[in-house]
């Protein structure tokens, strides 16, 4: 079976200032030509992370339960590099860290 990799998304603005979570195309490119299966991980609640203060708010208990049932059919993770560092980023990291 092939191996299902959890790509970590960040928001991001496009050429027309669109919103949007974003990943590159070699990383998706990469994941499937190495005979993996990649999947966009997002956040799991409405929330404008362009806003500073939307950004900076902390995670609930609702949405970790939602991401952890995302994150249990993964079989690794990428994190493409960034400057932003998100609530639900952190939960992601210790979670692969606990998880091995």
């Amino acid at each position: 079976m092939n191996p299902i990799i959890g790509v970590i998304t960040t928001p991001s603005y496009d050429m027309d200032k669109d919103k949007h979570f974003l990943t590159k195309i070699e990383i998706i490119n990469w994941i499937i030509n190495s005979g993996g299966i990649p999947l966009a991980i997002i956040p799991t609640k409405p929330c404008n992370y362009f806003d500073k203060t939307d950004r900076d708010r902390k995670i609930t208990i609702e949405e970790l339960t939602k991401l952890k049932e995302i994150l249990k059919i993964c079989d690794g993770f990428i994190k493409p590099g960034g400057k932003c560092i998100l609530d639900y980023h952190k939960y992601i990291y210790n979670y692969c860290v606990l998880n091995d």
